[in-house]
């Protein structure tokens, strides 16, 4: 019985073994999160240059990425994630996106500091571009770093495929080769040692150097992706890729591999970690870090607890800070708890508290911040905020600055509310709403700032609601054109109204009024349900004016958006080639019919230079239409642009060149494509029948019975034009 049991438990330990090992170091792999248009954690970076779309057709869960395609490399990546020196495989899941068969690759790009740096030679790919399979599909590329690094993970929509899509699904990324039944790594194909059942020091794990260990200690600090843990012999940290609500003070059992990162010895981001109680945290001795000790800190890296002084950078979530006088180093605030920083302190000197805990890029000291302070000129910290309340008008009148003050919501939006005591107006901005309402009484204190050219409250105040009251908004002043341009010279809080025409781009909703030299009204991420226009409306705004932007946007937290005109669908007429090109205007789009001859391709920048008359193309991507179906001058010609898809499959020469002088009625936009008028978004077809006969041969109108496309019998054909002769269409030149 024990044997069998023995046995049970170190097959349960090798499949414990493997499935650490085979662990996805990245988050939201299978797409399923998503805001604002995009999945969590992805197509966060400038280098994600690629259009994407949700979708429903899913290799597992209820969600995939469509990464879609232009004609030129796109990607599509990963937020930035730093890895240990070793090997590693990133695996995704492809399909064709319905018809469609984009060209993918896999690879990563190495950045610093969220940025890359040497774009010629910091993108790495695996195997060619392949075209997207029928099936969902399992591909991967294994890849080696030699050191620490920064990167992003990336899949490629490439320019083979012509701007065909494709869908990705179940993206993930693990350590070693990921093969089946286990990986390997670094040629080392032994099962690891098992995790010790005795703890050891801190000490004692930092002196064994890199393996499998288990040890107790307190948290002195956390991070928004682990902690530092002690247990007086030393420091390490506890990288768990979140929180996961661990906070100083705690007492934890770690068990788990550690490896080198930053210098440092550290717990992966796999650990097995256990609260068993609390203890008190006694903060050490602080160090304070000069512009020597930063640089020194670079080659000798140690946790301790520092402090040091400099101006802030914020760029999206790197929190750096430039140390006057230092030759390389740079502070780093990583990953900060929600309150620790202050978008408001961007470009402001600050003094840093906290544990450095190691260096990334040779130059960035890591800290994990347990205080981060605006301080003055002097060097001394601004006085805290007060306990005592003070009105709004006494809030404004002081500028900025920290304040305390009370009043009731009067309007929300999607990144905070408007508060009124009586005195004046405020504008909160928290970054999200919170389940604030009109109403809402509440206590406000925190940092001050302009933005817009009005004071508000930035977006880490301490709200606190003590209670409701009734909100009666004051009498609306109905603004025109003129008016909307005198608050970019002098912004005010102030109820207002306004009409004109709203246009929609992403999450930005603009309002064109007429009259107005520069100014354009801006509704402000308006609450769910405020806006139910659609672009081209006319609509009138009631809401309050809270700043500007940009020198023109006039910014409104709207409280009424209500459609005055509803934009009517413009008329598709129908046009032969010869009528289309008459009615083009360069700049517009119209909707259109268009009758034409199929007499080639573009194969080139232009039309002028790329035209190729004749059924012989590679290019499957346009047409060129033609009056007669024998054309071959580019200047009588209208290129069509193919959307990816059905039409494209059907009408293009290169797949089907009996299409050649064929007749075909296109529905789509009459707008500029390579640089003369052309049809796009086009979005269907029918082929006519007809063949482009040049004329009527045999005895000249002789023995025919002849109709016009208006049913009218005639007895010659006079001019050009289609005919019905004999009960056959023809074409006349």
């Amino acid at each position: 019985m024990k044997k069998i049991l023995l046995s049970l438990m170190c097959l349960i330990g090798i499949i414990a073994t493997a499935n650490a090992q085979t662990e996805n170091l990245i988050s939201n792999s299978d797409f399923e999160e998503w805001a604002d248009g995009k999945p969590t954690d992805w197509a966060t970076l400038a280098t994600s240059t690629a259009t994407i779309e949700q979708n429903t057709d899913a290799h597992s869960g209820s969600s995939s990425v469509a990464v879609m395609g232009d004609k030129k490399n796109t990607r599509f990546a990963s937020k930035s994630y730093t890895l240990a020196a070793g090997t590693y495989t990133m695996s995704a899941y492809v399909k064709q996106n319905g018809e469609d068969a984009g060209h993918y690759r896999l690879g990563y790009v190495k950045l610093e500091n969220g940025e890359v740096v040497n774009s010629q030679k910091d993108y790495i790919y695996g195997d060619a571009a392949a075209a997207a399979p029928a099936e969902w599909t399992n591909t991967t590329f294994k890849f080696t770093l030699e050191q620490d690094t920064e990167l992003a993970l990336i899949i490629m929509n490439h320019k083979n495929g012509n701007g065909a899509s494709f869908l990705i699904d179940d993206f993930t990324l693990a350590k070693g080769d990921a093969t089946e039944g286990g990986n390997e790594e670094d040629g080392d194909t032994e099962t690891p040692d098992e995790t010790p059942t005795e703890t050891s020091t801190i000490a004692e794990i930092l002196a064994a150097g890199e393996g499998n260990a288990k040890t107790q200690g307190t948290i002195v600090a956390t991070y928004e992706r682990g902690f530092l843990m002690s247990d007086g012999t030393g420091y390490i940290l506890v990288y768990i890729g979140s929180n996961k609500g661990y906070a100083a003070g705690d007492v934890v059992t770690v068990s788990g591999a550690t490896n080198i990162y930053g210098g440092l010895l550290q717990f992966g981001n796999t650990p097995t970690v256990e609260k068993t109680g609390t203890a008190t945290v006694d903060t050490p001795t602080v160090t304070t870090m000069d512009a020597a000790a930063m640089d020194a800190y670079l080659k000798e890296p140690t946790i301790k607890y520092i402090e040091y002084t400099g101006t802030l950078n914020i760029n999206g979530y790197y929190y750096n800070v430039n140390i006057e006088g230092t030759t390389t180093a740079i502070g780093s605030i990583s990953y900060p708890q929600d309150g620790i920083v202050s978008d408001n302190l961007n470009g402001k000197t600050i003094k840093v508290t906290g544990y450095a805990i190691g260096v990334s890029s040779g130059k960035y000291v890591n800290t994990m911040a347990v205080k981060v302070e605006e301080v003055e000129s002097d060097g001394n910290t601004p006085d805290e905020t007060p306990t005592e309340l003070s009105t709004i008008a006494e809030v404004i009148a002081a500028g900025e600055g920290d304040a305390k003050t009370q009043g009731t919501i009067v309007a929300t939006y999607e990144r905070g509310f408007l508060l009124s005591d009586g005195t004046g107006y405020i504008l909160v901005y928290i970054g999200s709403n919170k389940g604030y309402a009109v109403g809402d009484v509440v206590t406000v204190s925190g940092a001050t700032n302009i933005y817009g050219g009005l004071l508000q409250f930035g977006n880490t105040p301490t709200v606190e609601k003590t209670g409701t009251a009734t909100v009666k908004h004051p009498d609306v002043t109905i603004i025109e054109g003129a008016d909307l341009d005198s608050y970019l010279e002098e912004p005010a809080i102030e109820y207002v109204q306004y009409t004109g025409k709203l246009n929609i781009n992403g999450n930005y909703y603009n309002v064109s009024v007429d009259g107005a030299a520069t100014a354009t009204g801006s509704i402000q991420y308006p609450q769910s349900g405020t806006v139910t226009a659609k672009s081209g409306d006319i609509v009138q705004v009631t809401g309050y004016i809270i700043g500007i932007s940009s020198n023109k946007y006039v910014n409104t937290m709207a409280t009424k958006v209500e459609t005055i005109e509803s934009s009517e669908p413009v008329e598709t007429k129908e046009y032969t080639v010869t009528e289309a090109l008459a009615a083009y205007v360069e700049g517009e789009q119209i909707p259109a019919i268009i009758t034409g001859y199929i007499v080639g391709s573009i194969e080139g920048q232009s039309v002028a230079e790329g035209a190729i008359f004749g059924d012989s193309t590679s290019v499957t991507t346009n047409l060129l239409i033609a009056y007669s179906a024998d054309e071959t001058n580019a200047d009588n010609c209208i290129p069509v642009q193919l959307p990816s898809g059905a039409v494209r499959k059907a009408l293009n020469l290169c797949d089907n060149p009996t299409n050649y002088k064929k007749e075909v009625k296109l529905t789509g936009s009459l707008e500029k494509y390579f640089g003369v008028a052309g049809l796009k978004s086009v979005s269907a077809y029918e082929f006519t029948g007809n063949t482009g006969i040049e004329n009527i041969t045999g005895e000249e109108n002789a023995k025919k019975v002849i109709f016009d496309l208006t049913g009218r019998r005639i007895e010659n054909i006079s001019r050009p034009g289609i005919y019905i002769v004999n009960g056959k269409k023809m074409l006349v030149k």
